[in-house]
């Protein structure tokens, strides 16, 4: 994702593609998710709200990260709306800003990466490299700052906790004191396997090696614990490794497919631009979105293929803003989650430039199908207004789904806002308790 660095995820990346418990109401079946819009609040002025994530292990809380206040914010919901709770801030004395979060699956800690804006040495000639703050859950408190690379910009816990994974997109257009020698990103892999965060270790610098700038972006961790997957932006791929061979791992590189418009309006061909990255909790599939071409794609981890790639913009009703200015990321899709409900597994993903939330029946990956769209922020009417000659207003990228109760929240990063959502079964699965 393109990030104007005010101080860019499941999601979603990550992806927010978090992992909740999976029981509930098992006598209803449910044929649809038909998302629905509950709420938007106001986050405070200059917050830029960019990521949020679920509270694994509850069934009512989640929490997001302002880049530009460097701060962290609680959520606490019910099936019918949501309160903020208050920010706690970090880093106010140093010229740095907070990008992505991600919590550790019991619930107990979140990381946020922090980028060094000012990005300079004392003489002024290099990046500094950028760190991740590690926080009690339970209180918001600062326990650790730890290095990583450069321009950290996702991060993702393995489900068992042992590993964390943290993407450094170390991105040119950011960083006007990259030298022109370096090219690609890296990404850090960190042994948290210890009870106290001081413990955890980084095992290895994964260098995405390439001639020219290559910009990483999102990750995502099978439910194996073992297979990372790692959007690569600028040129278009996406990078595998596994965790078992961490010191040792290295990136198997395979190019993202590329897209024709049917319409002619767009040169055939186009390229992906993958950003958000989300796994299935079977660890079978990947979803995959590319900004670029407004599409997103199923990734088959059995052999390394791709098995589709839709164009949403097919799907989008006429009344959802379009960037009609740009010949691409007409609707930018952002972060992405997966939900499986009644034998049906859902891809949802976060539409930046169309102020909404897009869900797609993706149970057979080979030809997803639409399944429903919502309205996210407030300024969506003026959105519409314009016409598509500017940027949506609302500016949706953070996404977090709860695989339970089918909750989903946004991160409205321009108008400084969080929405949410529900699915068919939210109301019945937090009346049982789930």
């Amino acid at each position: 994702m393109k990030r104007k660095i005010f101080y860019s995820v499941f999601v979603i990346g990550l992806v927010g593609c978090g992992k909740n418990d999976d029981s509930g109401d098992s006598a209803t079946t449910y044929s649809s998710f038909s998302i629905s819009t509950v709420q938007t609040l106001a986050t405070p002025a200059d917050a830029n709200p960019e990521i949020i994530r679920m509270i694994p292990g509850t069934n009512n809380k989640a929490v997001y990260v302002s880049a530009v206040q460097k701060s962290l914010t609680q959520l606490t919901y019910t099936a019918d709306g949501f309160t903020l709770g208050s920010p706690q801030f970090y880093e106010q004395d140093s010229q740095s800003g907070m990008s992505a979060i991600t919590v550790s699956p019991d619930g107990k800690w979140i990381v946020a990466t922090l980028i060094d804006i000012e990005g300079y040495d004392s003489d002024n000639s290099v990046c500094n490299k950028g760190s991740i703050l590690i926080v009690k859950s339970e209180d918001l408190s600062l326990t650790r700052k730890m290095d990583v690379g450069f321009n950290p910009d996702s991060a993702q816990f393995s489900s068992d906790g042992k590993w964390l994974v943290v993407v450094n997109e170390d991105d040119r257009e950011d960083r006007a004191c990259k030298p022109d020698s370096r090219h690609g990103g890296s990404v850090s892999v960190i042994d948290s396997s210890a009870t106290d965060p001081n413990s955890w270790e980084l095992k290895q610098e994964i260098e995405v090696s390439h001639s020219e700038d290559s910009e990483p972006e999102g990750v995502a961790i099978s439910s194996d614990n073992d297979t990372v997957i790692v959007t690569i932006q600028e040129t278009s791929e996406i990078g595998i490794f596994k965790l078992s061979l961490v010191p040792s791992a290295t990136l198997t590189v395979i190019d993202m497919p590329t897209v024709t418009d049917p319409s002619g309006e767009k040169a055939a061909g186009l390229a992906a631009e993958p950003d958000g990255v989300c796994i299935d909790k079977d660890g079978k599939y990947a979803l995959i979105s590319n900004e670029k071409n407004d599409s997103f794609s199923m990734f088959n981890f059995a052999d390394n293929t791709f098995l589709s790639t839709t164009r949403i913009t097919d799907a989008l009703p006429s009344d959802y803003n379009r960037d009609k200015r740009k010949s691409t990321k007409n609707i930018e899709p952002e972060e992405c989650g997966i939900v499986e409900k009644s034998g049906h597994l859902y891809g949802l993903l976060a539409l930046q430039e169309s102020h909404a939330v897009i869900v797609y029946d993706i149970t057979d990956p080979k030809t997803p199908t639409f399944d429903s769209v919502a309205k996210v922020g407030n300024k969506w009417t003026e959105d519409q207004s314009a016409g598509g000659t500017k940027s949506s207003l609302v500016g949706t990228e953070g996404l977090a789904v709860h695989t339970n109760n089918g909750i989903v929240f946004t991160a409205n990063e321009r108008e400084g806002s969080v929405t949410m959502l529900k699915s068919s079964w939210t109301n019945d699965v937090l009346a049982s308790g789930g």
